[in-house]
């Protein structure tokens, strides 16, 4: 009697299907890349909220543009460009590409 530790007989059921740990990669970074768009909008949105309405709103110009926007809009765009460059060129990794041409024969044969 085989115990629960045991691995299968048939180590076929353990294999993943091609694609899956290209698919897995995509998903990690596409959520990496969400979370970085969100951290940015949300510091957008924030700031300029809170600094750029209101009647008591001080007015200081930064290079021609209201200070609110310089540091609700401008810097904050100014870094995820940054951080989208280095995310692009340094971070995401290319898979190498799997040869499915068997498995696309296999297929092809079983439906014949």
């Amino acid at each position: 009697m085989a115990s629960k530790k045991d691995p299968p007989a048939d180590q076929s059921a353990l294999a993943k299907p091609p694609g899956v740990k290209s698919w897995l990669k995509s998903r990690r970074e596409a959520l990496q890349i969400l979370a970085i768009g969100a951290f940015f909008m949300t510091w957008t949105i924030g700031y300029s909220y809170q600094h750029g309405y209101g009647d008591e709103a001080n007015i200081d110009l930064i290079f021609g543009v209201p200070s609110w926007v310089f540091w609700g809009v401008g810097v904050p765009w100014g870094a995820a460009t940054i951080v989208s460059i280095v995310f692009a060129f340094w971070l995401i990794e290319e898979d190498p590409r799997e040869d499915l041409s068997a498995s696309t024969e296999e297929g092809a044969k079983s439906r014949d």
